[in-house]
């Protein structure tokens, strides 16, 4: 092999890699382009309070208000609204998220058999009965309650945009609230 075949093979080596390293970079900056066309999904916090319902004869705190800071004793303009009780959620992606399914779970079998168990010592007599998909209270002083909340655990969500196109945050469909009491 002559001096002039050793240069141009090595040349070609040296194209052959830099096209190859081209290859790869142009694969990391397409692999960082669709990450950032993701949707991401945030869900934000609420401030809220429990109060008894205007007109209602029952001592249970069921009436919920959303406020702008829950330690703050001004009222808002939302306090004179009830709220049901949904988490809102932003996406701060470019990309719009599509059928979102939310689901939650909740030990609540054990949660009835704790709060028996406090109810037994409390002044007020008061009755939790757990069924599966359905809680519900018996007191004579705070009235009977019920929650059907197996039909609460999945939430969709048709769709978010990003931030740029929809400020309101979007909250899932229906509300988490089986009869408007909750405990």
């Amino acid at each position: 092999m002559t001096t002039d075949q050793i240069i141009a093979l090595a040349a070609s080596i040296g194209s052959c890699l830099a096209a190859v390293a081209t290859f790869m970079t142009v694969l990391q900056i397409a692999k960082q382009r669709r990450a950032a066309y993701r949707p991401e999904l945030v869900p934000l916090a609420i401030s809220f309070r429990a109060s008894i319902e205007p007109g209602d004869k029952t001592i249970l705190p069921d009436y919920w208000v959303r406020v702008s800071d829950a330690f703050s004793d001004e009222k808002s303009e939302a306090d004179t609204t009830w709220m049901a009780f949904t988490i809102p959620l932003m996406n701060i992606g470019l990309g719009a998220a599509k059928n979102i399914r939310a689901s939650w779970s909740f030990a609540i079998e054990e949660f009835a058999h704790e709060l028996n168990e406090l109810a037994h010592g409390a002044t007020i007599p008061t009755r939790f009965d757990y069924e599966p998909g359905s809680l519900s209270m018996q007191s004579p002083v705070l009235g009977p309650h019920y929650s059907a909340w197996s039909n609460q655990q999945k939430q969709t969500v048709d769709y978010v945009l990003p931030i740029e196109l929809q400020r309101e945050p979007k909250s899932p469909s229906g509300d988490f609230r089986p009869d408007c009491r909750v405990f």
